[in-house]
């Protein structure tokens, strides 16, 4: 339970983290890592998220990136990422806004081969304040939130048919004294079964069966079981394709303060096309519909919509833009909301030299929303300089 949607608006600070998903640097026997550092300042008309009274400021985040692979045998590796920021707010905002943040791309994992199964072993964290990546949030500046998912996976290949089963435990913490009573823990269990048609296309079914605690007396706590059909194909040597619906259910407890007392009961898809379109420009398009954790009540649905393209526009220029949509359906409780919210975003990286870059981000979500008051627009404009050691 993380609050972080599957598309939405986190493409102007991707673009300018330092480090994450580059090529290693460094070798040290049979240890790998790859470091980076950034500096950016940037420039935001509503960090509230207001309708009216809203607040601007400029912010200064210093970023730096550690990652690693360890292989201790010829089977077996240990890799790691560690991303963190540290952002400061120049104007009337002070230290009440001023954090130090730790990447969402943060992990360790640890992959065990044995015969026939492959035991992975992760451990995720993260610790982020932006508050506009949560669509049902306005006005407010914060959203401080640490995330923890520790869990493992073992796989069984059975040559074309691989089985699966996976465990995890998340926690949330929400530092946000009004937003204290979310904090939660929660454990899946989620078994699956993946089959190889052929070298272009597997199919497959994934389930789930969780359980969601609450700490506080506002959020009910919940059962929830989901399951469905996938498929991924590669239908060209330009066009990849993926897809999965399946079923999804909820069931609450009753009589927490947020006075809700709808269970969830429907189902959920997600559709992904990309295409190659020549040796320097790509796109691809995703959209879905997915049940996620409510703020003020049970449950959010929340389908959406997200179109990327890219151009490596010469050797040293590349260009990235995103346009996407998301609609927010509260469940029945004493406070809630629809919302109906609306992004595009666009990115320039140039490369000075082999190791070094600087890049300029542009984003704009607007949001519709019943009540009107929890409306809002949003603009920010990110500049930077990178890097990689």
């Amino acid at each position: 339970m993380t609050y972080q949607p599957l598309a939405g608006p986190n493409a102007t600070q991707a673009m300018l983290e330092p480090g994450i998903n580059q090529p290693f640097t460094i070798r040290l026997g049979n240890v790998s890592l790859r470091t980076g550092a950034g500096i950016s300042i940037g420039y935001n008309d509503n960090i509230n998220l207001a309708k009216t009274a809203r607040d601007a400021d400029s912010i200064e985040t210093v970023s730096f990136n550690l990652g690693g692979n360890w292989q201790p045998t010829d089977i077996n590796n240990l890799s790691f990422n560690l991303g963190w920021d540290y952002q400061w707010y120049n104007f009337n905002h002070g230290q009440s806004n001023d954090s130090f943040l730790i990447s969402p791309d943060s992990q360790l994992q640890f992959n065990i081969l044995v015969g026939d199964f492959k035991i992975t072993l992760h451990e995720g964290f993260a610790y982020q304040n932006d508050p506009i990546s949560v669509g049902e949030i306005s006005n407010d500046s914060n959203f401080s939130r640490f995330t923890n998912d520790a869990g493992l996976t073992v796989y069984w290949d059975l040559d074309d048919v691989t089985a699966s089963l996976g465990y995890d435990h998340d926690n949330l913490w929400v530092f946000q004294k009004q937003y204290s009573y979310l904090d939660n823990q929660v454990d899946v269990i989620s078994p699956a079964v993946e089959v190889n048609l052929s070298k272009a296309v597997q199919v497959g079914v994934n389930t789930t069966f969780s359980d969601t605690q609450y700490s506080g007396d506002v959020q009910n706590n919940s059962t929830g079981f989901t399951a469905g059909p996938f498929v991924t194909a590669q239908l060209s040597d330009f066009i990849s394709v993926n897809g999965q619906v399946g079923y999804t259910m909820t069931n609450f407890n009753r009589g927490g303060l947020n006075g809700d007392s709808e269970n969830s009961s429907t189902y959920y898809y997600q559709v992904g096309v990309s295409h190659r379109i020549n040796d320097t420009m790509s796109e691809s398009v995703t959209g879905g519909r997915q049940t996620i954790p409510g703020i003020t009540s049970n449950f959010t649905d929340r389908t959406f919509a997200n179109y990327s393209f890219n151009w490596q526009a010469t050797t040293y220029l590349s260009v990235n833009s995103n346009l996407w949509y998301e609609n927010l359906d509260d469940s029945e409780a004493s406070t809630r909301q629809t919302a109906d919210r609306y992004g595009a975003g666009l990115n320039l990286s140039y490369g000075l030299t082999d190791h070094a870059s600087v890049g300029m981000a542009y984003q704009y979500v607007l949001k519709v929303a019943d009540p009107s008051y929890l409306g809002y627009y949003q603009d920010s404009t990110t500049l930077g300089f990178n890097y990689e050691f």
